[in-house]
């Protein structure tokens, strides 16, 4: 009896990974087409905006290794948006004159109007369906969401380098 319970266990498993794959996929697609809308429309990806308004929130004290960990990004990852960003004027890089061996990031002022009129991250739809769940409902979604990537992320191969993320990276 026990063997073929388990064996019905798998089964399921299996179903369900199947369907949690597909979801993941339809999410990563959703997520990739409107980055793609957001540089045809605005010449930004989504994670340029949201480099942008960490930079804008974090203020004089944003640095890249900050915005690495609030934006959960890798550094090298960071890197490479601050060098285009700073490369198209929306920001600057400077060493902090306190500590030299810091950079600090900060937006120019063609930065802060863009941050005024970025478009968000998010499609415009899922933000407002997701302002029309009810708040339990927002909690279970970002608890799942996060559950999620943590199974995703699990042990990282030698060699590869995360950023440690203290908050979700998305900003709404």
């Amino acid at each position: 009896m026990d063997k073929r319970l388990e064996k019905k266990e798998v089964e399921a498993s299996v179903c369900h990974t199947g369907e949690v794959l597909e979801t993941l996929r339809r999410i990563a697609r959703a997520a990739d087409l409107h980055s793609r809308h957001l540089m045809r429309c605005y010449g930004l990806t989504a994670p340029q905006v949201v480099v942008l308004n960490h930079v804008e929130r974090l203020g004089d004290a944003c640095t890249a290794s900050g915005l690495a960990r609030g934006a959960s990004l890798s550094q090298g990852t960071i890197t490479s948006i601050l060098t285009q960003l700073e490369q198209r004027g929306y920001l600057r890089r400077r060493r902090r004159e306190d500590d030299r061996r810091r950079v600090s990031v900060e937006l120019t002022a063609k930065g802060r109007a863009c941050v005024g009129s970025a478009p968000p991250p998010l499609q415009e739809h899922f933000i407002a369906a997701l302002g029309q769940l009810q708040d339990w409902e927002q909690t279970l979604l970002v608890s799942s969401l996060q559950r999620v990537a943590g199974m995703m992320e699990g042990p990282t191969p030698a060699g590869v380098e995360v950023a440690e993320t203290a908050q979700p990276a998305l900003v709404l």
